[in-house]
């Protein structure tokens, strides 16, 4: 199973200590038709759909029997829940490249009912790069 982080799930951030010890291994990749925010207040990143977007992140690999595992403790952090239409973050497989490798990963992105308050309270990071965004 593969999930693409972008921003408090990456290694070496805030949550990256809650699944460590479940991830195989890891690379850098690139997720296109996603744009990247920043939510200044609260610390931490969001993507919403753009199909001119790309967001630079990372892609964690899992094995299988590990999943469920992985996403219910995402899902936690994320605050998603299946079932609510307001949850914070939706997950949902989306394409993802790793130099020229194609793969399908899990990604959370910011709920498209809340899309008021993103454009309120975030900012926009046209590099694509959180990381990259917070070392400034």
């Amino acid at each position: 199973m593969h999930l693409f982080v972008y921003g408090t799930l990456q290694p070496n951030q805030k949550y990256f200590p809650e699944i460590s010890k479940l991830v195989r291994s890891w690379r850098r990749a690139r997720a296109p038709g996603w744009q990247l925010w920043h939510l200044s207040g609260a610390g931490y990143p969001a993507v919403t759909r753009a199909s001119d977007g790309e967001t630079i992140g990372t892609l964690l690999e899992f094995d299988a029997s590990d999943a469920a595992d992985v996403l219910e403790i995402c899902d936690r952090i994320e605050e998603y829940t299946p079932d609510d239409p307001d949850a914070l973050y939706l997950r949902e497989l989306t394409s993802v490249w790793c130099g020229q490798d194609k793969l399908d990963a899990y990604i959370y992105y910011w709920n498209p009912s809340r899309a008021r308050s993103l454009e309120r309270h975030g900012e926009r990071v046209d590099t694509g790069d959180w990381l990259a965004f917070c070392s400034h």
